[in-house]
């Protein structure tokens, strides 16, 4: 007695074997001869195991899932970095959307479970940017707060601080024989003029440099005066 191939599977003429539809397919139908009557699975949806009769996992959200998926969250279907999603339906990468600024999306960033990141302190995120600390305040600002949008919202380094990239908070005070006016990107940035020195932390005006005393000499920068020798 013949019986009537089940779906899920194809039987070749003349033969007694049940072969599963593979992977990324699916068959609705009994009687089926032919691997090609295995139907691709649908945009949107995933086939993730051998012989279904439908569609059996949704398109994962911040990924994108073309006819004949067999991964939901296959990485080379991945929203790309800097871009992000929130639909199930995207049969292409080009669908996503661009991170908005103040955020940064990862590879396949969408949904409740893959969140837009929020912008690091010392960092700002223009859209489409890719992960948190992409972005560093420029040498010379900081910022303690997070989803900046452009550098202009860092903080210019207050006087008598130095700031290097990507500061959340000012990174030292000035060092003696030096001074840092605001804004000022390295401790040894405005060195004290020759003839002049300061023994003290945190200068923030070339008048604070005290004149060099007599008997000694000052060369550019100096932190402690020089005797004269004999």
């Amino acid at each position: 007695m013949c019986i009537k191939c089940p779906p899920g599977y194809y039987c070749p003429s003349g033969g007694s074997d049940q072969i599963p539809c593979p992977r990324g397919t699916y068959n609705p139908r009994p009687g089926q001869a032919d691997a090609t009557d295995c139907v691709p699975c649908t945009i949107g949806y995933a086939c993730t195991q051998a012989a279904l009769i439908r569609p059996d996992v949704q398109c994962f959200v911040g990924f994108v899932c073309p006819v004949g998926s067999s991964n939901p969250q296959d990485p080379d279907n991945a929203c790309p970095p800097g871009t992000f999603s929130q639909f199930r339906n995207l049969t292409d990468k080009s669908h996503c959307e661009i991170c908005p600024e103040r955020w940064a999306c990862l590879r396949g960033t969408g949904g409740r479970y893959r969140p837009l990141l929020p912008c690091s302190s010392g960092h700002y995120c223009p859209a489409g940017t890719k992960y948190p600390t992409e972005h560093k305040c420029l040498a010379g600002s900081w910022s303690n707060r997070t989803n900046l949008a452009s550098a202009e919202e860092c903080f210019p380094c207050p006087r008598g601080w130095y700031c290097l990239a990507g500061a959340s908070i000012p990174t030292g005070r000035c060092k003696p024989g030096y001074y840092c006016p605001l804004g000022t990107q390295l401790s040894t940035q405005f060195p004290c003029p020759p003839g002049s020195y300061s023994m003290k932390l945190g200068n923030s005006r070339v008048e604070d440099c005290l004149e060099c005393p007599v008997g000694s000499y000052c060369p550019k920068a100096t932190s402690k005066p020089r005797g004269c020798p004999e």
